[in-house]
């Protein structure tokens, strides 16, 4: 399986997620990243509760649903993609779906318990779903957007993703 540094592509949106992945190869690296889910102290999580750092800002629990929403997302992208979809995925605005979800579910109800499970239910069908890709597929783009993005880079970045809100936990969250 390829790493990180098997991506060639120019600049996009994804970079600042991607760089915070490790240059090792996609599969240890979505290894890495469900062990971070599931060695996630849920005490922890259950202690910061409904609480934000900032007015305006999401909570824990909107967060996961926003890493669960936006993996959903992604992975039907890079599946188009391997799939040789000719059609330019339509545009999601994911910060808008996120807003719109956040007022309108019910994700603050929930039990971390729940949305961990949710979440790590999404990231394994994910993993299973690029574990069936070879290196050809991993290497072919398609428009996200106004960028060319590789389905390897769409695996790296649904890591970086989750790498990036776990830090905003541990840094803005876990002290309140």
């Amino acid at each position: 399986m390829l790493k990180k540094s098997d991506i060639k592509q120019e600049a996009s949106e994804f970079d600042r997620y991607i760089n915070l992945v490790q240059n090792i190869n996609l599969t240890d690296a979505f290894k890495s990243s469900v062990e971070l889910i599931e060695n996630l102290d849920q005490h922890q999580l259950s202690r910061v509760g409904n609480k934000v750092y900032s007015p305006g800002k999401w909570t824990i629990k909107q967060i996961f649903q926003h890493l669960i929403d936006e993996e959903r997302v992604m992975s039907y992208r890079a599946l188009l993609f391997a799939r040789d979809e000719k059609e330019k995925p339509n545009q999601v605005d994911i910060e808008n779906i996120n807003n719109q979800a956040n007022l309108n579910n019910r994700v603050n109800d929930r039990t971390f318990k729940s949305l961990l499970s949710e979440y790590l239910s999404v990231r394994n069908s994910t993993i299973h779903m690029f574990n069936s890709f070879d290196d050809e597929i991993l290497i072919k783009k398609g428009n996200n957007w106004i960028y060319l993005v590789s389905v390897l880079s769409i695996g790296f970045f649904l890591i970086g993703h989750q790498t990036h809100h776990f830090n905003l936990i541990k840094e803005k969250y876990f002290t309140l």
